[in-house]
């Protein structure tokens, strides 16, 4: 009967939980700050079946990078993106690819329409790629900085900063 109710009051209706940037830590639901045991009860229930998206801007994933480092719960949950290209900033997605290629975070996985997430979702399959190919950090790094050339021949925002 607890479990019902947990459901009831943690799970969302089909919609995910947006964390939107810059709100970080999101506060948790309030029946998980409650009483120790209700919380040992209910907070695997309330990461794992959720789906939680990301608000990125500017390729700055810090919230999504502090949000998987904060609890051991969120590895086990859903995640998703929401990425809007307003400005492409290279040591952003750097440090965004950087903290991928050590497991710390999520990346973009699935291709859209949108050509900027197309680019992204690449981004993430080649990091992904180096890390399963054992490339050491620096290597990636230094493969990367030529493919930052690449896109900046196409848009050259990239080349900034």
């Amino acid at each position: 009967m607890r479990n019902r109710i947990y459901r009831f009051v943690l799970v969302a209706d089909s919609q995910p939980i947006a964390i939107p940037a810059q709100t970080y830590p999101s506060a948790e639901p309030p029946l998980l700050r409650t009483y120790h045991q209700t919380q040992d009860e209910c907070i695997d229930m309330y990461y794992q079946e959720n789906e939680f998206k990301f608000e990125i801007k500017a390729d700055d994933a810090d919230v999504n990078i502090q949000w998987y480092s904060s609890s051991p719960q969120h590895y086990k949950s859903n995640h998703g993106f929401l990425t809007y290209s307003d400005a492409k900033n290279w040591p952003k997605l750097v440090k965004w690819l950087h903290a991928y290629y050590y497991k710390q975070c999520d990346g973009v996985d699935q291709p859209d329409d949108d050509p900027e997430e197309d680019t992204m979702t690449i981004m993430f399959s080649i990091t992904a790629k180096f890390r399963h190919y054992k490339l050491n950090w620096a290597q990636a790094e230094a493969v990367l900085e030529d493919m930052r050339k690449v896109l900046g021949l196409r848009e050259s925002e990239w080349l900034d900063g």
